[in-house]
């Protein structure tokens, strides 16, 4: 009997070591692989997680946010993320780096001190940064409403936890995935692959927008998007309802100076189709980011921002995060 095992355990090994050495050997395979993924249009992607804790006086956002350029030389990550509470801003993680060409370069990877939990279902469980001296993770739950546009622009609520150093926060979720092809460069002789990446933003249009999450805390979800991809597109969730109104923008304008606070900014929000106005104003000092190393799409600017949101007649006081991006 220990024979037969023996023989059976021999024979296994061989045919293992046989197939391993079969695929090494055909770098025809390989190589195809490769320039398959090299023949792909090259893209933008992203993928980011807005996270709001309240309606207290000092409600707690963080924001997790990450974008692929992919060349079709390799791909280049960034990531980025940051916690907010009562107009101050702490910075998380920012990291930038290259890898190789992937079959599906959307997914978010972790990288150094940023760790990532996914479920059987491919689901993201948890997102962890873990530092020195401190942990930040957060914790997205089943999505409660989703819309999306093609497979461009997928926009999903969800509940959700912000722990640091152990201490749990409640909160909701703006979760964002946009993707959106750029256009074909003619390649130089040997670029390098930042090179390659450099020269894909370079020739790609760049546009300034801003994107809103805010809700009352209860019922009430307003999100406001005009990132490429999904468009000027207002979403809302008032308890059972939910109404999608196409070509929404929010409109900045600068608030009046008073003794006790310098001139702040305000946006405005119209919406008729809806039966839907409000105003959003920042609160504290907005966090200026300098992105001009940045390839691939980055916010510019975050705001926490108070305000107000009338539907149909009814007018509730709201707070969120404002995100001004580039792309």
């Amino acid at each position: 009997m220990r024979r037969l095992l023996l023989l059976i355990s021999l024979l296994l090994l061989v045919a293992t070591a046989c197939d391993r050495s079969a695929r090494d050997a055909d770098p025809a395979a390989q190589g195809a692989d490769i320039d398959s993924l090299a023949a792909r249009p090259p893209a933008a992607y992203e993928r980011r997680m807005l996270f709001l804790a309240g309606p207290e006086a000092r409600p707690v956002v963080a924001l997790f946010d990450f974008a692929t350029l992919d060349d079709g030389a390799g791909l280049h990550r960034f990531a980025r993320a940051w916690r907010g509470e009562a107009g101050r801003w702490d910075s998380v993680l920012v990291a930038t780096w290259e890898d190789a060409p992937a079959r599906a370069p959307w997914l978010i990877v972790p990288h150094g001190p940023f760790r990532l939990l996914v479920g059987d279902d491919g689901e993201v469980e948890a997102l962890v940064y873990r530092g020195e001296r401190s942990e930040l993770r957060l914790v997205p739950a089943p999505e409660f409403a989703a819309w999306s546009r093609g497979r461009g622009a997928q926009l999903r609520l969800r509940s959700a936890q912000l722990a640091r150093d152990g201490a749990r926060t409640p909160g909701v979720l703006l979760d964002v995935q946009l993707a959106r092809e750029l256009p074909r460069v003619a390649a130089s002789a040997a670029p390098s692959a930042r090179d390659s990446a450099a020269s894909t933003a370079a020739h790609a249009e760049t546009t300034v927008y801003d994107e809103a999450y805010v809700t009352d805390g209860e019922e009430l979800h307003v999100v406001l998007t005009g990132a490429p991809g999904a468009g000027d597109v207002l979403w809302v969730i008032a308890g059972p309802e939910e109404r999608v109104v196409e070509g929404a923008r929010l409109e900045e304008a600068a608030a009046a100076s008073t003794r006790t606070r310098g001139a702040s900014v305000v946006w405005r929000l119209a919406a008729p189709d809806a039966a839907l106005e409000g105003e959003l104003r920042a609160e504290g000092q907005p966090l200026e980011l300098g992105v001009g190393d940045a390839l691939g799409p980055a916010p510019v600017a975050l705001f926490l921002v108070r305000g107000w949101v009338e539907l149909r007649g009814v007018r509730r006081q709201v707070y969120g995060l404002l995100r001004r991006g580039k792309a």
